[in-house]
């Protein structure tokens, strides 16, 4: 009970960060869903010009320390669009993220940590 409360809490406060800050003028995420159990993330997004929205999956995320920088970690990731899965995993994730991590700034990443 506990876990699905801060879940919920947790996506509608990314959901809003990332409609504020990042997807500014491009599109708005609906939906933003974490199921820490399975180590899954959810994410629905409209962009401009879409009809329909484009739907994020990414498993087996967590965080980790490397040479005192933080990394979100993910066993895979996949967009409900085709072309934009191919591009994705083909060329975006082999050429800037090949060990399939992210830096993210560590104050983010203890919070998340501490969230997930």
């Amino acid at each position: 009970m506990f876990k699905e409360l801060k879940n919920k809490a947790i996506s509608s406060v990314v959901k809003y960060i990332a409609n504020k800050f990042f997807l500014g003028g491009i599109g708005k995420v609906s939906l933003f869903k974490i199921d820490s159990d399975n180590k899954r993330i959810l994410i629905e997004a409209t962009l401009i010009g879409e009809k329909e929205p484009i739907v994020i999956e990414i498993e087996g995320y967590e965080i980790e320390s490397y040479n005192d920088e933080k990394y979100l970690k993910f066993s895979s990731a996949k967009i409900s669009r085709e072309w934009m899965n191919k591009l994705l995993n083909d060329i975006i994730i082999p050429q800037k993220f090949p060990d399939k991590k992210i830096k993210v700034d560590k104050t983010i990443a203890s919070l998340i940590e501490i969230l997930i």
